[in-house]
């Protein structure tokens, strides 16, 4: 092999090692808490174009789930989830890329949301301490 093969073959490996963090694609975990009434349980259900999680049920007073988003190049990463609580249906796009990659307000290197009657609310580290975001549920 040439030397110049091997450098190309070089630089190729130490790129695909390192290229989440210089392209900005990657994993992202997703946290979602159960911030309802204690005994109120939340029911999960999150699927993406590809990839459909299944259903979860996660108990009131502090019960979570969590799941791994895998970033496109493209930026067009999205997952939504529906939420059933109290018998009712709510939807709400739970990652979304190009919102939450670089908007403070939500999540860069993990998302963090708790689940209210009123909608969802995003809770991002920031210099400052934590900033909380809501957002209203979806329309069907």
């Amino acid at each position: 092999m040439s030397k110049i093969a091997l450098v190309f073959v070089l630089t190729l490996a130490l790129i695909g090692k390192h290229a989440e963090g210089l392209f900005g694609f990657g994993k992202v975990e997703v946290t979602i808490f159960n911030g309802l009434d204690i005994g109120n349980e939340l029911i999960i259900h999150c699927k993406s174009k590809h990839h459909d999680l299944g259903t979860h049920y996660i108990s009131g007073g502090g019960e979570y789930y969590t799941f791994t988003v895998h970033k496109s190049i493209f930026d067009n990463t999205l997952y939504f989830c529906g939420f059933t609580f109290d018998n009712e249906l709510h939807w709400f796009d739970i990652y979304v890329q190009v919102r939450d990659a670089a908007d403070e307000r939500t999540c860069r290197d993990g998302c963090l949301w708790t689940i209210e009657e009123s909608g969802p609310c995003a809770h991002t580290r920031s210099r400052t301490g934590f900033l909380n975001h809501c957002y209203r549920w979806n329309e069907h």
